[in-house]
């Protein structure tokens, strides 16, 4: 598992959401498991917008949760020029250490497949990704 630079994510976010497609994100959960997610999908956003989480303004390869219609998502920032950006993590090939898979097809449930919710959102919040694990 190798680690990822902070300077990865500081380049315009579709080119960075391209670079971590079929990548593997190693989160350790709340309960201190180790899950493995294999990114399928990502969207990428540029600018500010309502959507934006009020963490974005960020340093990149920082990651925040924010809630959208009751659901978890999972946001890292980027940058473009001067502008706040990031990438939404929106589906993933799930493994988890007991050895059965899941295909989490959508943010939320990536989020939910991940651990991250209500109660757990601020173990996670605004951690820097390219440490070990997040």
């Amino acid at each position: 598992m190798s680690k990822l630079p902070p300077a990865f994510y500081s380049d315009n976010p579709e080119l960075v959401a391209r670079k971590l497609l079929g990548r593997d994100l190693f989160v350790m959960s709340f309960s201190k498991r180790i899950i493995k997610a294999r990114l399928c999908e990502i969207a990428a956003y540029v600018g500010n917008t309502t959507s934006h989480s009020k963490e974005t303004k960020c340093l990149p390869g920082t990651l925040t949760i924010r809630t959208k219609m009751r659901q978890k998502l999972m946001e890292i920032c980027t940058i473009r020029g001067k502008e706040p950006s990031r990438i939404t993590l929106c589906a993933a090939n799930i493994e988890y250490p007991e050895g059965f898979s899941f295909f989490a097809k959508d943010s939320g449930m990536l989020s939910r497949k991940l651990g991250i919710t209500n109660e757990t959102e601020s173990f996670y919040q605004s951690q820097e990704i390219y440490g070990d694990k997040i």
